[in-house]
């Protein structure tokens, strides 16, 4: 029996994009059960040059994982601070970073979303509570 090369070369293609859909499927899976490694999060903060006295923050809310840390990244050279009011995912007496301190991971069970404050030279810069853009960090597993 002559099989005709049009016919293997479909059965060709066809077994390729088989093998290329299983490794990419198997990648997904992998990565959505919580393989990806830890992160370090960073979230810059820059004061708002139309606002003077005010800041802002490139990532206004972020999903950590319970195996990630965050990081607040000075985008201007100034000294700002992280500071959670109500609150903190980071365990007892860690509610204030400096730019460039690394939190540690969170302490708390993944489901609750905690709203931050940003002190620039220790006066307020970013409210908590800014109804168009609380910054604040939403905590998964």
């Amino acid at each position: 029996m002559k099989i005709h090369p049009p016919i293997m070369a479909s059965g060709l293609v066809l077994s390729l994009l088989l093998a290329i859909t299983a490794c990419t499927r198997t990648e997904f899976f992998k990565i959505g059960q919580g393989t990806a490694p830890p992160q370090n999060l960073h979230i810059g903060v820059y004061a708002d040059p139309q606002h003077p006295g005010n800041c802002d923050v490139t990532f206004p809310k972020v999903n950590v994982r319970l195996i990630d840390t965050v990081q607040w990244v000075s985008l201007d050279g100034n000294a700002y601070t992280a500071h959670f009011r109500s609150g903190t995912p980071f365990g007892n007496g860690n509610d204030k970073f400096d730019t460039g301190k690394q939190t540690p991971k969170p302490q708390v069970p993944a489901g609750k979303y905690y709203v931050y404050e940003v002190l620039m030279n220790g006066s307020k810069c970013k409210d908590a509570n800014d109804p168009n853009d609380d910054p604040g960090l939403n905590i998964k597993n």
